[in-house]
């Protein structure tokens, strides 16, 4: 049928040389073939040469003459769809061909072929080249869609979801530009067919409007069953073929041949037999469910017959809402497929393999610990630790010792490692075991992923203790360790370890390449909490020892924003919060001993007792600075009420001894606090304390500074009362607080308030 078009053709240069042959000589004769799939412009071309030899005063016929009767002269020919025509008929059109006396184009299909359209093609070819009609480019798809909204991104998004098909191209653009908001989804999509783009082969996370989508009704009703069931198969998103595909809809390779044909010669597939994202979502949304469902169920049976993977068909079944329908040996199958790289949609698959009967408790428990459902892994782990058979149990108790650490609550998770008696939990419940690490340190050349960690390791103890020098002799090793290994998510705790240790000694600058790696690799992941939460309490202290204000509110956004997922990341969100204030000059005692006891509940004692210690150094308040401190010493293990006083053990003036008292309990009496002396020291006690630290005698200290050792133990003395030290111990572990604290105010000085812009 011939149609009027109401819009402008975008003409390649072949058709664009059909026009202009017609109007050089309107009278001479011509035979020429047009011919293209349907949906790529035959009918319009055909439209447009009416419509010109009409303005020429010509007499266009439409319906192919009688054998018996010839065309007028000056009469043009225009024959669309001869594919449909009969022997007959085909065989009066080529008869006319065959004179050459006539002006005849004629449209048809690349299929069906009979032999009389064959003659016929052949017979126009002697006479000039078909004019062939193929999809758009970009640049002329992006042509059609100039006068809609939003004209560059929408033509990116309709040239992907249509691979350029113009009467696809018209549906979606007419659509979206009527649609109330015609803005395209964020990811244009991709063909589908030979390579599937994701599970279920969705190619974007948006939906063209159903105005689109029922355009393709008639096509669809066009074709034959098997054909729409192609279409079916192809829609799942796997790769099939042509074996695969006879099999499925019990044909011979000759017959699936026929088939891909007849539906590439409609315009539901491309060249190299793809389907695009549009038409899939068509075949998806008009095809009857049962249809749909039967279709994609045997490819499932097919998939699980000959082995291979079967998660995207359930994810194409899933999508429809008919995973209900799905075998349950094929869920489970999904469900592993999945479990790597999709935890949550695992957990799903193997709670639908559970409800058709197919138990998989164990396998669902891993899924949802994998996926940060640690409710659910523990909840399905409790269940399988009473009832299930020993090789389940023993899963169940890794994955209820994995939720546990994650929720700080090391010594049952060590415990059920030990028991579950695998050897991966095995390992995890030695973790820290000195004899273990004494046969590690005694064999071999570490492999880098162990070098790593242990140079971690010791820079942290060596940071721990105030231990400079060994903080300057390991840092060579651990650049080295760091070099050698690439960063990924288990890299990244070490990682955080050696930023900090980076900045103590003012080489974070050397360390930041990988650290950005790091940060690239969880942004790609989309900065799950699990794995980010870590390194951004890392970059807290680290950007608090480099003097980088703006860095560590960063980092404090970071963790406040993931404080809902974990209750890691809400301690550790509360208490980088609490820190910056703190160092702000703005002390909450309460709200520090909130935060600090919230990390040390977590297993964060050393990190405990010095945010109370920074904040008892910082406050002019003198009740607060000894609760504070009495904080720091129960955090670091040790007895809050001890004073010093006078040898021989008599408590003196604020000296009472013994009687611990947990922060958060009575302050102490008013005169007691008052016997308080400042915390701050003189710069000559700093420098003593400096030495002392660093394991010089007190003679030689004295040699150092040019005093007697006399004097030096009089300072020692005079520290450990001003800062109420029970014991020698207790005065060092303060020392290496205030010596690093007097640092990093030395570096940086005081940070400013917030800006209120």
């Amino acid at each position: 049928m011939i149609m009027t078009i109401e819009r402008p053709l975008l003409l390649s240069r072949e058709q664009r040389s059909l026009l202009d042959r017609l109007a050089a000589d309107p009278a001479a004769p011509f035979a020429l073939a047009v011919t293209g799939p349907g949906g790529h412009g035959k009918t319009a071309l055909l439209g447009e040469v009416a419509r010109r030899c009409r303005q020429a005063g010509q007499t266009v016929l439409t319906t192919v003459p009688a054998a018996t009767e010839l065309p007028e002269p000056g009469t043009v020919l225009l024959v669309d769809d001869a594919h449909l025509l009969d022997d007959t008929r085909l065989g009066a059109l080529r008869a006319l061909v065959d004179t050459g006396r006539h002006r005849i184009v004629v449209g048809y299909r690349p299929w069906p072929r009979c032999p009389a359209l064959v003659e016929l093609a052949d017979a126009l070819r002697r006479h000039a080249e078909p004019v062939l009609l193929v999809p758009f480019n970009p640049e002329q798809t992006a042509a059609r869609c100039a006068a809609a909204p939003e004209a560059a991104r929408l033509a990116d998004h309709v040239h992907a979801q249509t691979a350029g098909v113009p009467q696809d191209v018209d549906r979606l653009v007419r659509a979206l530009s009527a649609a109330p908001d015609p803005t395209p989804p964020a990811a244009p999509g991709l063909l589908l067919g030979s390579a599937a783009p994701g599970p279920g082969g969705a190619a974007s996370p948006g939906e063209p409007p159903q105005s689109a989508l029922v355009e393709f009704g008639p096509d669809l009703d066009r074709l034959t069953p098997d054909a729409r069931s192609l279409l079916l198969a192809l829609a799942a998103g796997v790769p099939l073929t042509v074996d695969l595909l006879g099999a499925l809809l019990d044909r011979t390779p000759g017959a699936v041949a026929e088939l891909v044909a007849a539906t590439r010669a409609a315009g539901l597939l491309t060249a190299d037999h793809r389907i695009t994202p549009l038409v899939r979502r068509a075949v998806v949304a008009l095809s009857p469910p049962t249809d749909r469902t039967a279709v994609w169920h045997r490819l499932v049976d097919q998939r699980l017959g000959r082995g291979g993977p079967v998660l995207p068909l359930v994810s194409a079944l899933r999508t429809v809402g008919a995973l209900g329908d799905c075998p349950a040996p094929a869920l489970r199958m999904a469900a592993e497929e999945a479990l790597a790289e999709q935890p949550a949609l695992a957990a799903e698959l193997f709670a639908a393999a559970t409800a058709t009967g197919s138990s998989a408790p164990g396998r669902q428990a891993v899924a949802a610990l994998l996926a940060g459902d640690l409710d659910t892994a523990l909840r399905l782990a409790d269940r399988l630790l009473a009832v299930a058979a020993p090789d389940d149990r023993a899963e169940a108790a890794a994955v209820a010792a994995t939720a546990l650490a994650h929720r700080g609550q090391t010594g049952r998770s060590v415990e059920l490692y030990r028991w579950s008696g695998t050897p991966a939990a095995a390992a995890f419940a030695e973790v820290g075991s000195l004899a273990t690490a004494t046969a590690t340190a005694s064999g071999g050349p570490l492999e880098s992923r162990d070098l790593l960690f242990a140079t971690a390791l010791e820079l942290g103890v060596a940071r721990r203790n105030s231990d400079l020098g060994a903080l300057q002799r390991g840092w060579g090793h651990a650049l080295d360790a760091v070099v050698r290994h690439p960063v990924d998510l288990f890299t990244l705790l070490p990682l955080g370890e050696l930023a900090i240790a980076a900045a103590r000694l003012g080489e974070l600058d050397r360390l930041e390449p990988h650290l950005q790696l790091a940060r690239t690799l969880l942004g790609r992941l989309g900065d799950p909490p699990l794995w980010s939460a870590p390194l951004h309490w890392s970059g807290l202290h680290a950007a608090i020892l480099a003097d980088r204000p703006g860095a560590a509110e960063e980092h404090v956004a970071a963790l406040t924003a993931a404080a809902d997922h974990s209750r890691y990341a809400a301690v550790a969100a509360t208490a980088a919060a609490s820190w910056v204030d703190v160092l702000r000059g703005t002390v909450d005692p309460a709200r520090v001993e909130a935060a600090a006891r919230g990390l040390y509940d977590a297993g964060f004692c050393w990190d405990a007792a010095r945010l109370a210690g920074q904040a008892a150094i910082r406050t002019a308040d003198r009740r607060a600075m000894t609760a504070l401190l009495d904080c720091a010493r129960v955090f670091q293990g040790r007895h809050a009420g001890a004073r010093s006083g006078p040898v021989g053990g008599k408590g003196g003036p604020g000296g009472a001894r013994g009687g611990q008292r947990p922060p958060g309990g009575a302050a102490p009496p008013a005169a007691e606090v008052d016997a308080v002396p400042r915390s701050e020291l003189s710069e000559r006690e700093h420098e003593v304390a400096e030495l002392v630290l660093a394991g010089l005698t007190y003679r030689e200290i004295g040699d150092r500074l040019f005093i007697s050792a006399k004097t030096v133990e009089h300072h020692v003395a005079r520290m450990r009362s001003r800062l109420n030290c029970a014991n020698r111990t207790e005065l060092l572990a303060l020392l290496r607080t205030l010596v690093a604290e007097r640092m990093a105010v030395t570096a940086g000085g005081a940070w400013r308030e917030r800006s209120t812009t």
